[in-house]
């Protein structure tokens, strides 16, 4: 095996060094894409195909526009693809690779055979996601509930996921006000995601927009109980925020919560709802029952609620006192992810670097775990 890696972003690089160093896998930079302006028919025609499937509506010269810059990111991906193959590489390493010239190169690279490993931000400080078949809901996490539950029973409690508890700490960033009444009595703790995140775009199924998934929420908290709201907390990296929209919602059904801290929040509702946001696998973490709009790699039937469209929606907030979920399943499934899936990084000492290394190696191999049910 040898990883070829794209170098963007730049920051990344030392993690796909240290990752290779680790498991002694031969490693090297692919090259950053550049706009080329050669593209040949082929790499028209796939520009095409992508462009038709856009549902934007854009003016005949926008669209020009975007049809020539993809037939040139099409060319170049060909080209560092070829180069990685020339160089023996069998892998490439990408971050997150859901959106712009990243999934242009991951096309490229499967079309030419090239075996991908993916990497990404873990939900919990000090880890990263590393997943040959992609991030989030993409990846190769298993959604059979008897998966975790006879991985539990055939592996010994490590104690790992008392210690994710004790590192949740909520991300610090933009400083907004509140609006409505405090977050008090019993509520729904409604976590916002940055608008145009690719969380949304690509695992958002009928959530179209981040807009779009306020106006459900407080559209189905008219079916909530008596008494019952939804508490919304805009994302602290968003820097355009939601606030005029939260605005025209506010009332006794709906308040925003910008100040608690949103673990806080998670602990005072009586239930987490969400897009796929990791907020909600943080909130199985601390034992709140979670309604997933999306797709979501946590969405494991048993654990978590899901709804599909409006209806289902609005049936599970008039059902808002009866969530629930499988605490023995759900602490197989945490304790699969804080012990096999996530990778600890970085690797400061030889046990740690002993454990990344036969992840990174496992992943390369196109598997998680070396153990089968």
């Amino acid at each position: 095996m040898k990883l070829a890696y794209y170098p963007s972003p730049v920051s990344k690089l030392p993690l796909w060094r240290g990752l290779a160093a680790v498991a002694e896998v031969p490693a090297r930079s692919v090259g950053y894409m550049y706009g080329l302006p050669f593209p040949s028919a082929a790499d028209r025609e796939m520009a095409k195909a992508r462009v038709a499937r856009w549902s934007l509506e854009m003016a005949p010269d926008e669209r020009q526009r975007r049809l020539d810059r993809l037939a040139r990111l099409h060319h170049r991906a060909r080209l560092a693809v070829a180069a990685a193959l020339r160089g023996g590489s069998s892998h490439l390493g990408m971050w997150n690779g859901q959106g712009g010239r990243r999934q242009v190169l991951v096309t490229s690279a499967g079309q030419a055979g090239l075996k991908m490993l993916f990497a990404e931000l873990a939900p919990i400080a000090g880890h990263i996601t590393l997943d040959p078949q992609g991030v989030n809901a993409s990846g190769m996490l298993s959604q059979d509930p008897g998966y975790y539950r006879a991985w539990g029973a055939a592996n010994a409690d490590q104690g790992l996921t008392e210690i994710w508890r004790s590192r949740l700490v909520a991300r610090a960033g933009v400083r907004r006000d509140s609006q409505g009444e405090a977050a008090s009595g019993a509520f729904l703790f409604v976590p916002l995601q940055v608008r145009g995140d690719t969380q949304i775009y690509a695992h958002g199924g009928w959530i179209g927009s981040i807009e779009g998934f306020i106006e459900e929420v407080a559209r189905a908290a008219e079916q909530l109980p008596a008494g019952w709201r939804v508490v919304f907390r805009e994302h602290p990296s968003d820097k355009r925020g939601n606030a005029e929209q939260l605005a025209r919602l506010v009332g006794p059904r709906v308040s925003v919560d910008n100040e608690t801290d949103t673990f806080e929040l998670v602990r005072r509702s009586q239930g987490v709802v969400t897009v796929n946001s990791s907020v909600g696998l943080q909130a199985l973490l601390l034992g709140r029952p979670v309604l997933v709009l999306g797709r979501a790699n946590y969405a494991v039937p048993g654990m978590v609620r899901t709804a599909g469209d409006q209806e289902a929606v609005a049936e599970a907030f008039a059902a808002a006192r009866d969530w629930g979920f499988d605490a023995g399943l759900t602490e197989s499934f945490l304790r699969f992810l804080a012990e096999e899936y996530y990778v600890p990084w970085p690797a400061d000492d030889a046990a740690t670097r002993q454990k990344v290394a036969a992840q990174v190696r496992n992943r390369l191999a196109g598997r998680l775990v070396d153990w089968t049910p």
